[in-house]
């Protein structure tokens, strides 16, 4: 959504910011085991199968990843062009904030980069 030219202003507030950051690093529901039963129904009765066992960001990296870089790089493009050089109070909290994120989400896929064995040998057990 922010990352369409018209709306990346949007993120010059804080409040804004914030939810994007709560949604983004949401947890969600936790999985105990890695049995996931899908809905015979849709909508389902249930939000058992949105569980995940790593979080919905590392769920979303692994999973669907195209759905988080894409956009996000896309964001990070537009923060960019905001850049004059030097300091604007209308620019540069945006150019700040879209910065921190896109390292912020760069160390969740770094994470899963330096762990990917965990999964592998998931994997393998279960094989």
């Amino acid at each position: 959504f922010f990352s369409q030219p018209e709306r990346v202003l949007a993120l010059g507030s804080a409040e804004i910011r914030n939810v994007i950051d709560c949604v983004v690093f949401e947890p969600g529901q936790w999985l105990e085991d890695n049995e996931r039963i899908a809905p015979k129904e849709v909508p389902a009765k249930t939000r058992q199968h949105l569980e995940t066992a790593v979080g919905l960001l590392f769920n979303e990296l692994r999973f669907a990843s195209e759905g988080v870089v894409k956009p996000i790089l896309k964001l990070l493009e537009l923060a960019l062009e905001l850049d004059t050089g030097k300091f604007n109070p209308r620019y540069s909290p945006i150019i700040l904030y879209v910065t921190r994120l896109v390292i912020h989400i760069q160390s969740y896929f770094l994470f899963l980069i330096e762990h990917q064995e965990w999964k592998q040998d998931e994997f393998r057990s279960n094989s």
